[in-house]
């Protein structure tokens, strides 16, 4: 029996962005599904089952902070990396403090390393 694919839940307003990420993810072995706001992030976080969340921070409706502390108050367990272009010490331990793993800046990272990062956390 194959194994159960890995789960990711790409948080990601930035279309294109959103759609790369989850093509390589795929690419990679992933179950990747995408949410385009924060509200639709915290509703399919409340009623799926994911293994990891990938996190812009700059979203409509709900920031990545708002959904960060969504996540804690609803007590949702799943891991979250958040994936941004903001960059300020403040921001990142802002979010750190929130309860994210990791934090990416998308200028700072390529696609294929980040991909390996997202592995090796999920140890695949």
């Amino acid at each position: 029996m194959e194994p159960q694919k890995k789960r990711i839940l790409v948080v990601e307003d930035e279309v294109p962005m959103a759609e790369a990420l989850s093509f390589k993810l795929k690419k990679a072995g992933f179950y990747a599904t995408i949410a385009i706001d924060g509200l639709q992030a915290v509703s399919r976080l409340e009623k799926e089952t994911f293994d990891l969340v990938l996190l812009d921070l700059i979203l409509p409706n709900l920031d990545g902070f708002g959904v960060l502390d969504a996540v804690h108050k609803h007590k949702i367990r799943t891991p979250v990396i958040v994936l941004s272009n903001l960059n300020r010490e403040e921001d990142i331990a802002r979010a750190q403090k929130k309860g994210a793993k990791e934090y990416f800046v998308k200028a700072n990272i390529r696609l294929n390393e980040f991909i390996e990062r997202v592995k090796r956390m999920l140890n695949v």
